[in-house]
């Protein structure tokens, strides 16, 4: 039932996709499989929070932290602290969310794992964007933005493959909308014309993707391959939603 509550998240049926999690949680609670029972939490959290249900969400997190830490698995712990930190975000709570990023990203740069960095970067862009705090904003952005285009470096060299291919473009449409959109607010002289230019690539990035969506769709056009996960999300036998980046709020 969780990899198949998975499976409904990823055709965007989320409600069933929660229910399938919510038996799963039952099953596993039961056979006491803790690793198994902490990420399928996090996936019924991820669904929950996307349903807006982010108090049910908020909850879950919390328990899915406290499994991680009992086992010891600290890169885990950190990507539901990003999701739980978008969560509280979403309810308000957005020092509680702040403290979450900023622990996550203390635990990410330890363990090297710069896409978990990129997005949680990027979610507290989003967060002091909310916050009026333009300027930790756009540093957040930056950051983001400079880990993205690595990838897109490596995956241009054939490093990362089509599993770095695939996401970055998206991810760097939302840093340049984050950071045009921020300029826009804080309104300093030459602000605007920043601002004009960060939409400016963002809609380049849009009609790209739109284009090789178009390409994709051709007649002989082939999909790319699946997600591979990283080393420390394969420890379980439940596939793990990732951590989302974050909304405006």
């Amino acid at each position: 039932s969780a990899n198949l509550g998975v499976a409904h998240c990823a055709l965007g049926r989320l409600e069933s996709a929660a229910e399938h999690l919510g038996r799963a949680r039952e099953l596993l609670t039961r056979l006491g499989r803790q690793l198994d029972l902490a990420d399928c939490l996090m996936n019924l959290s991820a669904v929950r929070a996307d349903l807006g249900r982010h108090d049910e969400a908020i909850a879950g997190y919390e328990e899915t932290l406290a499994i991680y830490g009992r086992l010891g698995l600290h890169a885990q712990q950190a990507e539901c602290r990003v999701n739980l930190g978008n969560s509280l975000a979403a309810m308000g709570r957005f020092g509680e969310a702040i403290e979450q990023f900023q622990t996550a990203l203390e635990v990410f740069t330890s363990v090297g794992l710069d896409r978990e960095r990129a997005t949680c970067f990027q979610s507290l862009g989003t967060l002091s964007y909310a916050l009026e705090a333009y300027d930790v904003g756009l540093q957040a952005f930056e950051e983001a933005g400079r880990l993205y285009r690595a990838f897109a470096r490596q995956a241009t060299r054939g490093a990362g493959g089509q599993a770095t291919a695939g996401w970055v473009p998206e991810q760097m449409y939302k840093v340049e909308a984050g950071t045009g959109r921020i300029y826009r607010a804080r309104g300093q002289e030459g602000d605007l014309s920043r601002a004009y230019r960060h939409f400016a690539r963002a809609i380049s990035i849009t009609e790209r993707l739109r284009a090789e969506a178009a390409d994709s769709d051709a007649p002989g056009a082939r999909g790319g391959g699946a997600h591979q996960g990283t080393d420390h999300e394969e420890q379980g036998a439940v596939g793990v939603i990732r951590p989302h980046a974050g909304r405006d709020h």
